[in-house]
């Protein structure tokens, strides 16, 4: 006898065919919600390399996850308020075109599950609407975060849909505790709110004993993008190698976005740059770590924390947003944010401390919470709670 739930996880942020590394961590939750429950994941997305048709649907299997992802067109006029009617309508277009295919398959739909706000909760709204379908939004978008700022500078009718479609949720499942009160501080107000966190490949992000070497290795993974910090993080490093040359700082990660400055330390061999990596072939190199390090101005969850923390490795972090539920005193420390002279003395102090932390231990208890089973979970918990047990 089934005893799943049918779930609709709509996601606006999803690997692609236009982009192959967005929202993967939405991916792994739709992983661990899938051994309970009956899962359909929707992704609707822009492509503009579709020719002779508007609409294309493709259908994959991965890791026991039944994907639909459908392809829209971008409509291009000189007038950017007509281009997002149009792109709405042709969202909306496709989504119908979804509806039509689970009711050729018999899959009714219990509850939506919406994962960033907007776009997908204009689904979960539309759902719940007209067919009476309760929904549920995990939200993971830094510009509700205060440090960000971009959720402050958007106009009128942006705020007024969100908020319609915040208050209308039967939950709110915000990542980090940092993103739930920068929600509440904007006025969205679900019949409830819970922090689920982002889950980690315990099957690949796992302890394994390091060894000792002469060089202290930091690590530090992110887009590079102007937000993560990395030029700072640079130039505390190199206060730290005055004084410990042994030291290295390997980065792993997308395009600088601050090229004089990479270009200027590329040939350094203390700082070594690895580029953009997939997300399987990180944790053999990160397995050398000593320390990992991020000094990012604001996150909403930290993804290459919580895994680093999986694998047992100490981390120092800037106290913003999402680290500041992920690390204490027992697996790392915390930093001012933009504090460059702390940053750098938090990592002498790793050097000089790091054998201070059990690294099994703080693999185990980091695993017991971002584990795909013990989300997974959660999440059920969280479907039965609204729809009721299953008879």
């Amino acid at each position: 006898m089934n005893n799943k739930r049918n779930i609709l996880f709509v996601a606006s942020w999803l690997p692609n065919r236009t982009d192959a590394y967005i929202g993967d961590f939405i991916l792994r939750h739709a992983t661990a919600i899938a051994p309970f429950a009956n899962l359909k994941v929707l992704y609707i997305g822009k492509d503009d390399q579709l020719k002779n048709k508007k609409i294309d649907v493709q259908r994959q299997q991965e890791n026991g996850v039944d994907i639909i992802q459908i392809y829209y067109t971008e409509f291009h006029s000189p007038f950017k308020f007509i281009n997002k009617i149009v792109s709405l309508y042709c969202y909306f277009q496709a989504f119908f075109m979804a509806l039509k295919v689970f009711k050729n398959e018999n899959f009714k739909i219990e509850l939506v599950h919406c994962n960033v706000l907007l776009k997908s909760g204009l689904i979960g709204w539309w759902l719940k609407t007209f067919q009476k379908i309760p929904y549920v939004i995990t939200e993971h978008w830094s510009i509700f975060m205060p440090e960000d700022g971009f959720y402050e500078k958007q106009n009128f009718l942006f705020k007024f849909i969100a908020k319609k479609i915040a208050n209308k949720a039967d939950a709110i499942l915000p990542v980090s505790h940092s993103l739930k009160k920068a929600l509440i501080h904007h006025g969205f107000k679900p019949n409830k709110y819970e922090v689920i966190p982002n889950v980690v490949d315990t099957s690949v992000y796992f302890y394994k004993t390091k060894k000792d070497t002469f060089n202290f290795k930091f690590f530090h993974i992110s887009s590079l993008l102007p937000s993560k910090n990395v030029a700072e993080l640079i130039r505390s490093f190199l206060e730290v190698k005055k004084k410990y040359p042994q030291a290295e700082l390997h980065i792993i990660g997308g395009e600088p976005s601050d090229l004089s400055l990479f270009e200027k330390y590329f040939n350094n061999s203390s700082i070594k740059f690895y580029g953009t990596m997939l997300y399987q072939k990180i944790p053999p190199l990160l397995q050398e770590a000593d320390c990992f390090v991020l000094f990012s101005k604001f996150e909403t969850f930290s993804c290459v924390v919580s895994e680093s923390l999986c694998m047992g490795i100490p981390c120092i972090s800037s106290k913003i947003g999402g680290p500041i539920d992920l690390i204490n005193t027992t697996n790392g420390c915390l930093v001012e944010s933009e504090n460059k002279i702390q940053l750098a003395e938090s990592m002498k102090w790793m050097i000089e401390n790091s054998n201070s932390f059990d690294r099994k231990k703080i693999a185990e208890a980091a695993a017991k919470i971002y584990s795909y089973n013990t989300v997974g979970q959660r999440f059920a918990d969280i479907y039965e709670e609204i729809l009721g047990p299953v008879k």
